[in-house]
């Protein structure tokens, strides 16, 4: 149904798993590096380290299709 889909290899659940919890990811970095622009104590290194995480994961994803 979907050529993404089939592109990489998940069912439409498969995807929208993985797709959501990128974006929850990305939603909580974007939390704590909102507070870390006003108070650079606040996380210090914590937004970029949930982007790297999820990065990690993406990229064992990808590899694992090949």
């Amino acid at each position: 149904m979907f050529k993404h889909l089939d592109d990489v290899g998940l069912s439409y659940t498969e995807h929208a798993k993985q797709a959501l919890g990128l974006a929850g990811s990305c939603m909580k970095a974007a939390g704590v590096l909102a507070i870390h622009a006003a108070w650079p104590d606040y996380g210090e290194t914590r937004g970029s380290d949930i982007l790297r995480e999820a990065l990690a994961r993406i990229t064992k994803t990808d590899t694992k299709e090949e």
